[in-house]
């Protein structure tokens, strides 16, 4: 990613960065999990059906030998829900960070401080226990999640009675959780809950309710630690190759649902090589 991106340092124009961060994440998820390598960055066309094609043969015939009896289409959910939800969120996590990290350029200078401290000016030898040093990133990161939470609604269904507020639900009704405006909320996050302030993390003794990115309870998203090292590892390699720019502003931002909160201006930025 961080190669393809040097083409775009030339031109100077705005483009969408998340183009680039779905490619990779891509790319990573069928390497790390299925142990394929796929190229899709290297490559103008995805060939990502026909490869899950042959990855239900091959799981297929190994359950078919354990004496498994999943059905073709429970291999095939399974699959898509590892790589649609590995790459979707991830990539869209990373491009919404890049583009608040480029629309504040006092949390960028933080970032690569920290960066240097623990990285010097070689972030080729990466190791986890120095990723969780990363806590200017973590909370630029969770802020990011806070205001631009990639799965905005969720739905749940009740498996009892349960009171909720002044209401009491029955067993078995199917309910939306409004994540955004719970991210958003003032009672939770203060008068300010609006704006981008990462260092809101190191004060605030926040509700672990209140904070939804990756969900919560038994149901809560199963690959949150692989995301959350994925992610840091994308954002290094962008910072320390490149400074970010744009010239969009958070008060701009229109928004939509689709399956996942989408930004309408797109992840609009510009990158200098850093010096």
């Amino acid at each position: 990613m961080v190669q393809n991106l040097s083409e775009k340092v030339a031109q100077q124009q705005p483009f969408d960065i998340y183009r680039f961060t779905a490619r990779c994440t891509l790319d990573m998820i069928f390497a790390t999990t299925l142990g394929t390598d796929m190229h899709i960055q290297d490559s103008p066309t995805c060939t990502y059906l026909e490869v899950l094609e042959d990855l239900i043969d091959q799981l297929r015939n190994v359950m078919m030998k354990e004496g498994s009896t999943n059905h073709e289409e429970d291999i095939e959910h399974e699959l898509n829900t590892i790589i649609f939800a590995g790459n979707e969120t991830s990539a869209m996590t990373v491009a919404n960070t890049i583009l608040l990290i480029a629309m504040h350029p006092h949390v960028q200078r933080n970032l690569v401080d920290e960066m240097r401290t623990h990285f010097g000016h070689d972030v080729s030898n990466i190791r986890y226990e120095t990723l969780t040093k990363l806590v200017c990133m973590e909370m630029v990161m969770k802020e990011s999640l806070r205001l631009l939470p990639i799965a905005a609604v969720v739905g749940r269904k009740t498996t009892a009675e349960i009171d909720v507020g002044d209401y009491r639900l029955p067993a078995g009704v199917d309910i939306l959780i409004d994540i955004f405006d719970i991210h958003r909320n003032p009672v939770y996050w203060g008068s300010d809950a609006d704006q981008f302030r990462p260092e809101r993390f190191e004060t605030i003794n926040y509700d672990r309710f209140s904070f939804l990115a990756f969900s919560a309870g038994p149901r809560n998203c199963v690959g949150l630690r692989y995301a959350w090292i994925s992610m840091k590892i994308m954002l290094l390699k962008v910072l320390d190759r490149y400074t970010l720019e744009t010239d969009l502003k958070l008060e701009e931002l229109d928004m939509k649902m689709a399956l996942t909160m989408k930004i309408v201006n797109g992840h609009m930025v510009r990158l200098k090589r850093r010096q």
